[in-house]
């Protein structure tokens, strides 16, 4: 309330007196409040907080999302250490979970793929293609398997592969050309989607190659 009023003086009392307690609830809050304050630094402890209240209690891939929140601050304050870090974390928890997913017959191995695709595009871009393309072909293998993989995008995004071919264009173009194979094969392939109401009208027909969930009735969207 005190953020929708725009009550900044008693905003901060109630942060500082949730700073002093470590428990979910308290982070969620602190995460919203500096998320819009723009405070990085703050933002970092909160969600390193969070990480390590939630760590054994939540999903691998809510897991893989809050390490890709942390790498992407790091890499906007510069700490390119730091942010390897997480970034690399994330990216092989997301591989270890898939290697060990035994689903019942008939059913998808989920994939926190945002997780490895941020690895790989930051690789990228810091200059080391060898290393990059070795998660990205990992990556690509599972976008191009969508009756087996069910992709999971989490904080990370995944573009089917359109960020990571934009960074290698002009630093590699025979990796580039390798890449961009795999780009018309994935899309060749990929499911196209529309949108219903919740009474099942149809609002769009199926133009959309990925789309997000809706919050406040908005989506974001990518048309084919």
């Amino acid at each position: 309330i005190y953020q929708a009023l725009g009550q900044n003086r008693e905003l901060r009392e109630l942060a500082s007196r949730l700073e002093e307690h470590s428990f979910v609830a308290s982070q969620w809050f602190l995460h919203s409040c500096y998320l819009q304050r723009g405070d990085k630094k703050h933002l970092l402890q909160v969600l390193k907080r969070s990480y390590a209240l939630q760590n054994a209690g939540v999903t691998v891939d809510r897991n893989c999302a809050l390490l890709a929140q942390l790498a992407d601050l790091h890499y906007q304050l510069g700490e390119m250490s730091a942010a390897e870090k997480y970034y690399k974390e994330a990216a092989e928890l997301a591989l270890k979970d898939v290697a060990s997913q035994k689903p019942p017959k008939g059913t998808y191995i989920l994939v926190p793929i945002g997780a490895i695709y941020s690895y790989a595009c930051f690789l990228a871009v810091r200059g080391r293609l060898e290393e990059s393309d070795s998660y990205m072909s990992k990556a690509a293998i599972f976008a191009q398997q969508r009756k087996k993989y069910d992709l999971s995008t989490g904080y990370g995004g995944y573009d089917d592969l359109g960020t990571f071919l934009e960074i290698i264009k002009k630093k590699d173009p025979i990796l580039y050309s390798k890449y961009y194979q795999k780009w018309l094969a994935i899309n060749a392939e990929a499911p196209y989607a529309g949108i219903l109401s919740k009474n099942g009208r149809e609002i769009s027909a199926p133009i959309f190659r990925n789309i997000s969930t809706f919050e406040e009735g908005q989506a974001v969207a990518q048309e084919r």
